[in-house]
C-alpha cells in the first residue's frame, strides 16, 4: 500500500495577517443576522409596509398585487429613503476606520449620530412619553444625550 501525504499549507507570515481578517468575516457574518432587525426598527420600511397593506386594502385587491411585491417596493423605498443617512455613515464612520484614521469607538459614534438624528426626526415630541426609559426632548436638546433612541421605533409620523 502506497500512503499519500495529506497536503497541509505552509506556515508563514500571510497565515498571521489573515488572522483579524478571519475575525472580521466572523463578526460581519454574525451581524448580519441583526440585518432583519435594524430594518424593522431603525428604518420606515414597517411605516411603507403598512401603508401598502392599507392602500391595498382600499383598493379592494387583497392579494394582488402580492406581499412579495409590496415587501419589493418597500424594500426598495427604505434604501431610496435612507440613502443620505447611509452614504453620511459611509464617508464619516467607515471610510476612515478602514483606512484607520479613527477607532472603532469614534467610527461607532460617528456613524450612529446620523442614524439617531434620522430617527428623531421620525418621532414626535408628543410621543416621547410613552417610550420608557427615555429622555424628553426638553432634556436631549443635545442631541448626543439622546442614547435610548436606538431602541425606539419611528412608528409615529413626523410632525
Amino acid at each position: 500500500m502506497h500512503s499519500c501525504p495529506v497536503w497541509s499549507p505552509p506556515l508563514s507570515r500571510a497565515a498571521d495577517k489573515a488572522g483579524p481578517f478571519r475575525f472580521q468575516t466572523l463578526v460581519f457574518i454574525t451581524s448580519l443576522t441583526f440585518i432583519p432587525a435594524i430594518l424593522l426598527m431603525m428604518t420606515s420600511f414597517t411605516r411603507i409596509i403598512i401603508v401598502f397593506g392599507l392602500l391595498r386594502n382600499a383598493l379592494g385587491t387583497p392579494s394582488a398585487p402580492p406581499n412579495q411585491v409590496l415587501l419589493g417596493l418597500a424594500l426598495f423605498l427604505t434604501f431610496f429613503i435612507m440613502s443620505p443617512v447611509i452614504d453620511k455613515i459611509y464617508t464619516d464612520a467607515y471610510q476612515p476606520f478602514s483606512e484607520d484614521k479613527i477607532s472603532m469607538q469614534e467610527a461607532l459614534d460617528k456613524g450612529a449620530q446620523p442614524l439617531r438624528e434620522f430617527m428623531l426626526r421620525q418621532t414626535r415630541e408628543a410621543d416621547w412619553p410613552s417610550l420608557p426609559a427615555c429622555p424628553t426632548p426638553a432634556s436631549c436638546r443635545d442631541r448626543n444625550q439622546c442614547q435610548c433612541v436606538f431602541f425606539c421605533l419611528p412608528m409615529s409620523p413626523a410632525s
